[in-house]
């Protein structure tokens, strides 16, 4: 595929197939190899972009946040077929470290992202209704403390009575997950399994990272709790964990690992789901090997599976998948990042053409020597599909941050 660059906000790259009228500007095959083009100059700031979601190719949000001298505060992106343009978003008054890390759009006049704050009600709501952002109230948790100490991490919405947000919260010393529900007048929290069991002097920790909506009878969440560790008790390693919704209760789903034992661990970031059809993917560390790989697992309507995913070389060096998106029953996408024997870290894009997933060729704005990371991905089709990160580099000689976007 052919793309064209573009240059966004404070520092970004953008590869365009589907014009806003229809008309193709580049076209091929979506798995060629390729997704991304040259970065075009762009001015380096504090930028970090988390999530996205795609309404229509003339529609679509990008969230995450920016650092403004003394915290970071939120940032909301809007594209409107044309170009990107950063839309004014509130914060938390007297709360610190406000930031959006993942967004969900019902329509153009209903959108949600959600994230967390250094405050007394740390998770972090907001809602755009068309015309401006505002803060929403979340669920009150029944715990002593532990309002502050929660956070969202993820957000899908499907109807405007019907969306689910999921994170964690600290109870005690036992980290929970944390699952809330919009019912279309109040958010409210919604009973979910906190299996972590913790070892030794670790407290137990039961965390959800992402979730996806399939209709008000179906909604996946995926994320990792912690049990014992065999070979040393006195340590605990991390599991993948999957929840279900079915239109009355969330429960634990069966989800295989990579690893079984010793210092190795896998955690899932990132779901996605369609009716009979899901994909949930992260990393798992290999002790044996001394690097994290990618992981991907599937639901094929009655059992998940792993499915192998590749690892880009060198061997021995970490790579990690943070979001996905599922078009179609033969075709999805994955992104994350690898790190580099110099220490630097690159994009990773992957696709799923029905058989297998293959790597894409992604843009890395921050060169060889510097991070780049692909944080989130979102489409409506194979030809209009957005994916936004970070990557790092030198202002003035400054270490600096810059938000990436790349459509194919």
């Amino acid at each position: 595929m052919a793309f064209v660059g573009r240059a966004i906000s404070t520092a970004a790259v953008v590869a365009t197939a589907l014009a806003c009228s229809g008309t193709i500007v580049a076209s091929a095959a979506p798995a060629s190899g390729t997704c991304g083009g040259p970065a075009q100059p762009s001015r380096l700031g504090s930028d970090q972009l988390q999530g996205v979601s795609v309404i229509s190719a003339c529609d679509a949000w990008a969230v995450g946040y920016r650092f403004a001298g003394l915290a970071d505060v939120t940032l909301a992106e809007h594209w409107n077929g044309r170009r990107w343009k950063v839309i004014a978003t509130p914060n938390e008054p007297g709360a610190t470290d406000n930031r959006l890390v993942s967004v969900s759009a019902v329509s153009a006049a209903d959108v949600w992202a959600v994230g967390s704050t250094q405050s007394a009600s740390s998770t972090l709501i907001e809602h755009w209704n068309g015309s401006a952002w505002s803060v929403v109230a979340g669920a009150s948790l029944p715990c002593t403390g532990c309002n502050s100490t929660s956070g969202l991490s993820s957000v899908a919405a499907r109807s405007p009575a019907d969306a689910w947000a999921v994170g964690s919260y600290l109870d005690g010393p036992v980290r929970r997950t944390l699952i809330e529900h919009w019912n279309g007048s109040a958010w409210r929290q919604s009973r979910s399994p906190s299996p972590g069991v913790g070892a030794g002097g670790f407290a137990a920790v039961s965390s959800l990272t992402s979730v996806s909506a399939v209709s008000a009878s179906s909604a996946w969440a995926v994320g990792s709790y912690d049990i014992p560790n065999v070979p040393y008790p006195g340590e605990a390693v991390d599991r993948t964990l999957i929840l279900h919704w079915n239109g009355q209760a969330w429960s634990k789903v069966a989800s295989p690992n990579r690893t079984t034992s010793g210092f190795d661990y896998d955690e899932l970031t990132g779901v996605s789901a369609r009716r009979g059809d899901a994909w949930a993917v992260g990393y798992y560390f290999n002790a044996k090997a001394a690097a994290g790989r990618t992981l991907t697992e599937h639901w094929n309507g009655k059992k998940w599976t792993i499915v192998p995913s590749p690892n880009p070389p060198p061997a021995g060096y970490p790579a990690g998948l943070s979001g996905v998106t599922t078009i179609s029953g033969s075709s999805a996408w994955a992104t994350g990042w690898w790190d580099q024997p110099n220490g630097a870290r690159r994009t990773f894009l992957m696709h799923w053409n029905g058989t297998r997933w293959r790597q894409v060729v992604s843009p890395n704005p921050g060169g060889t020597g510097y991070a780049n990371e692909l944080t989130a991905v979102s489409g409506t089709s194979c030809r209009d599909l957005w994916a936004v990160g970070y990557y790092s580099g030198s202002a003035n000689g400054e270490p600096a941050l810059g938000s990436i976007t790349a459509r194919c």
